[in-house]
C-alpha cells in the first residue's frame, strides 16, 4: 500500500504527561547534571548519561570495596533506529506473517536489504548513497524520540518488504503536548496483500499513543480512505503543500 497526498486525516490519542524517573545526582557531580530530563528519554527509554558515582577512597593499605552501582537502562542499539522493546508485543503476535516477516525498527544495515529500492516504489529516494543513507540515519538517531522508522523484512530473502515512519512534533497547544505524523507507507510490489502495510500502521499508531501524541495525521490517495479507515483514521478537511525541487 503506498500513495501520494490527497486527503488529510486525524487520529485522537489521549496525552499522558510524562516525569523524571531519574534522582538527584550524586554529591560533588551537580555541575554535571542538569536540573530536568528531555521527554524523549523518559518517553522512549533512552538512559540518562548521568547516574555518575563518586569514587571510593582507598586507605592503604587495605584497599576498600567500592558499593556496586545500580544497573544501567537498557540502551538502543548502534544499529538500530529506536528500540525494539517500543514496538507492542501484542501487535506482533497478532499479525498472521509475524513467522515469515520481521516487523522491526529500521537497522542502518537495511541499506544493504534493498530498502531504499522499497521507498522508490513509492517516490523518488534520488542518488543516495551508502554514506549519504548513513549520514541522514546518524541524524535522525540523534533525534531521539522524534523519528521512528518501522520496516518488515522478509525473512526468507533478508529483503526488506514494507516500510513507514512515524514523526513526533512537539507542540505548545493542549498542555505542551505532540502531534504525530505517519508518513511513507509502501509495500513492495511483489509483497502486497500480506497485510504488512497495516501492521506497520498499527504499530506507528501504537508508538504515537505511547509518546503522549493527542493525534497522529496522515494523507494519501483517495482510493486508500477504506484502508487507512480500517485503522480508525477519519477524513477531516483538506490537504495542502507546497514542493519544492531538490
Amino acid at each position: 500500500v503506498h500513495g501520494d497526498c490527497s486527503l488529510f486525516f486525524s487520529f485522537a490519542c489521549m496525552y499522558s504527561p510524562y516525569s523524571s524517573p531519574y534522582g538527584l545526582p550524586p554529591p560533588g557531580y551537580a555541575a554535571l547534571t542538569p536540573s530536568y530530563v528531555p521527554i524523549h528519554s523518559v518517553v522512549y527509554g533512552h538512559p540518562a548519561p548521568y547516574g555518575l558515582v563518586p569514587p571510593v577512597a582507598v586507605a592503604a593499605p587495605v584497599a576498600v570495596a567500592a558499593a556496586p552501582a545500580a544497573a544501567a537502562p537498557s540502551t538502543v542499539s548502534s544499529d538500530e533506529l529506536f528500540a525494539s522493546s517500543l514496538l507492542s508485543a501484542q501487535i506482533l503476535s497478532e499479525f498472521p506473517g509475524r513467522a515469515e516477516y520481521a516487523v522491526r525498527p529500521l537497522r542502518r544495515s537495511d541499506f544493504g536489504r534493498g530498502f531504499l529500492r522499497v521507498l522508490s516504489e513509492l517516490t523518488s529516494t534520488g542518488d543516495a548513497t551508502e554514506a549519504s543513507f548513513n549520514a541522514q540515519f546518524s541524524a535522525m538517531a540523534a533525534s531521539a524520540g522524534t523519528y521512528f522508522v518501522v520496516v518488515a523484512e522478509n525473512v526468507a530473502t533478508g529483503e526488506i518488504a514494507a516500510a513507514g515512519t512515524l514523526m513526533i512534533e512537539r507542540k505548545f497547544t493542549h498542555s505542551m503536548s505532540s502531534a504525530g505524523h505517519v508518513e511513507d507507507i509502501v509495500t513492495a510490489a511483489s509483497e502486497r496483500g500480506k497485510g504488512l502495510a497495516g501492521v506497520i500502521v498499527k504499530q506507528l499508531v501504537h508508538l504515537a499513543k505511547s509518546a503522549g501524541c493527542y493525534k497522529v495525521l496522515l494523507d494519501c490517495k483517495e482510493e486508500l480512505v477504506p484502508f487507512y479507515s480500517k485503522y480508525g483514521f477519519v477524513a477531516r478537511g483538506a490537504f495542502m503543500g507546497q514542493y519544492f525541487d531538490h
